[in-house]
């Protein structure tokens, strides 16, 4: 419905549907899906929100909540991908080698301890598939906000421009310059987890990277060297 009707949406509308699918989106009780699916809701608003020339101010304040929203998201998910990488099952092998207490040649006794094992493998086998599937939604969420993001900076860094001439380091205010330090510093750590858990990363880090290209000299100096 929004992707229908967003053109037709004023700025007061669209800010009550930012404030909608944030709040969506930082509500861990919900599916990740659903979560990513809030991101891409905001991220059609952005470039309505860019060009819209009736209310400018009211115009970067959305942006800004968005870069917030979508940092702060950042750095909770890189706590559950460290929990999910480190919540490692017991090998398999393990398993099957441990000496049960009591050492017995009941053949009914050890067929129950190996009936056990198996079906203990199975459990983990299933723990697994269900991380790595977990793993794989997370790794498209924070690919759509690494997105969202480079385009959010873009017109941000852009906005100004629009109507008037301006220095470079006056585009951006004290409060969006701390969040795009965030967003590199919890970006970072994301990219490096998922290095970490042998993921495919070249295209999410690729975008990653990209999305500072569009900073002033001044201003990536200023994000990069807070680290």
């Amino acid at each position: 419905l929004i992707h229908n009707v967003r053109a037709q949406l004023n700025m007061e509308q669209r800010a009550r549907v930012i404030h909608l699918y944030s709040k969506n989106l930082h509500d861990t009780a919900l599916p990740i899906n659903v979560q990513a699916t809030s991101v891409r809701l905001m991220l059609i608003l952005v470039d309505f929100i860019f060009h819209n020339s009736t209310n400018r101010d009211l115009g970067r304040t959305l942006l800004v909540t968005m870069l917030h929203s979508l940092t702060t998201k950042l750095d909770t998910l890189r706590f559950i991908i460290f929990r999910i990488l480190t919540n490692k099952p017991i090998a398999s092998s393990t398993i099957f080698h441990q000496r049960p207490h009591g050492i017995t040649t009941d053949q009914s006794e050890l067929k129950k301890r190996q009936a056990n094992s198996i079906n203990t493998i199975i459990k983990l086998k299933s723990l697994q598939q269900e991380s790595s599937t977990e793993l794989s939604e997370i790794k498209s969420l924070v690919q759509s906000i690494v997105m969202g993001l480079k385009t959010i900076i873009w017109c941000l860094s852009h906005y100004n421009k629009q109507d008037k001439a301006d220095t470079a380091s006056k585009i951006l205010a004290d409060e969006e310059i701390l969040s795009i330090r965030n967003f590199f510093r919890f970006g970072v750590l994301n990219c490096r987890l998922f290095v970490f858990g042998q993921f495919e990363t070249k295209e999410l880090i690729d975008n990653f990277a990209s999305a500072f290209t569009v900073l002033h000299a001044q201003v990536i100096k200023s994000v990069i060297g807070s680290q």
